[in-house]
């Protein structure tokens, strides 16, 4: 399966609008373009792009990214931190406004079923959460991370068949789950 739409957040732990000498900025530069992805540091307000703030000790660091598909790059609104001064960690919150088309359907994983079975909305607050929890970790504990994709190295198509293949196995895994 092909992910055309991808939305990617993370604690990278590094400011890769400024770092770009250094091999982990790299490695996610070359994650990114591997999936044609373009991180949303441009669209960030000049006046507030910390997202890591120790008040104690003054530190802070923009560690924290957005990256989105090309082909929803131009649907981002804003991205914006939010630092209210009730926030109980030393990571301010990263919102992503942005306009994401409507998905109607799902991947059908009915044996001998090909044709996909339209879902329209899922009501996790009268679903079995314990089971669903539980089941979650059973399928999810079986799913093998691409680790190679560490290494520092390109691994050219080989970077987009991997994140495909496991993106793929944790929504399946998620789907069956629910």
């Amino acid at each position: 399966m092909h992910y055309s739409q991808i939305i990617f957040g993370s604690d990278l732990n590094a400011d890769i609008a400024m770092d770009n000498d250094n091999d982990l900025c790299a490695v996610l530069h070359d994650f990114a373009n591997d999936l044609g992805m373009k991180f949303l540091n441009d669209k960030l307000p000049s006046s507030n792009r910390m997202t890591y703030q120790v008040v104690t000790t003054g530190a802070s660091a923009a560690i924290d990214h957005f990256a989105v598909c090309q082909s929803l790059y131009n649907s981002v609104h804003s991205i914006t931190i939010e630092d209210s001064g009730i926030n109980l960690s030393d990571h301010c919150p990263v919102i992503l406004d942005i306009d994401i088309p409507e998905f109607n359907t799902l991947p059908s994983n009915v044996k001998g079923g090909a044709e996909p079975r339209e879902q329209l909305i899922y009501r996790w607050d009268v679903g079995d959460t314990v089971l669903y929890y539980s089941l979650t970790g059973i399928f999810l504990s079986g799913i093998e991370a691409p680790v190679h994709l560490l290494s520092g190295r390109n691994a050219g198509s080989d970077t987009l068949a991997s994140v495909n293949l496991y993106y793929d196995n944790i929504v399946r895994s998620l789907h069956e789950a629910a």
